[in-house]
């Protein structure tokens, strides 16, 4: 079975199984809504009982069966997961954790750095790269990502 990572607990929140989650997805209404399963580390099937916004981007996480802080706060720093299911995404769309480890190029195929952290924010996603400088991830720059060979190539601006 394939897994596809979708979020990081990375912290509780009061004493009722609140899990602090944050997300490395684009799709946050669709993977975390009441009723879905997702795995912890994949292996452990948990499912979705409430969800709610939190800040900076990050939500909250109830689990079915998991409302103590005792049953979850071991859970801090562990990744959540879906099961892959292939056609979820359109063509050239792709998940967070494929893009990271990539090595991004400029469009004279100059190497610019290894894409550590892709950052979801409002209005586009952010790369981090190993240099910890940050490049927005957005269509029009985008020349070609190649998975296969591990690449991104963007038109970068001046100043980036």
């Amino acid at each position: 079975m394939e897994f596809k990572r979708v979020g990081r607990i990375f912290n509780t929140r009061g004493l009722r199984g609140e899990l602090k989650v944050k997300p490395t997805t684009d799709f946050l209404e669709e993977r975390f809504k009441k009723g879905n399963v997702l795995f912890l580390d994949k292996d452990q099937a948990l499912t979705i009982k409430r969800v709610n916004n939190y800040k900076n981007g990050n939500i909250i996480v109830v689990f079915e069966g998991l409302e103590d802080i005792n049953l979850v706060e071991h859970f801090k720093g562990h990744d959540l997961y879906v099961e892959d299911d292939e056609g979820f995404l359109d063509e050239d769309e792709y998940y967070v954790d494929d893009l990271i480890g990539l090595k991004l190029y400029n469009q004279n195929n100059v190497y610019q750095g290894e894409i550590v952290e892709v950052m979801m924010t409002g209005a586009n996603s952010v790369l981090r790269l190993d240099d910890n400088r940050l490049i927005p991830y957005v269509d029009k720059f985008i020349k070609e990502v190649d998975l296969v060979d591990g690449k991104i190539v963007m038109e970068l601006i001046e100043g980036l």
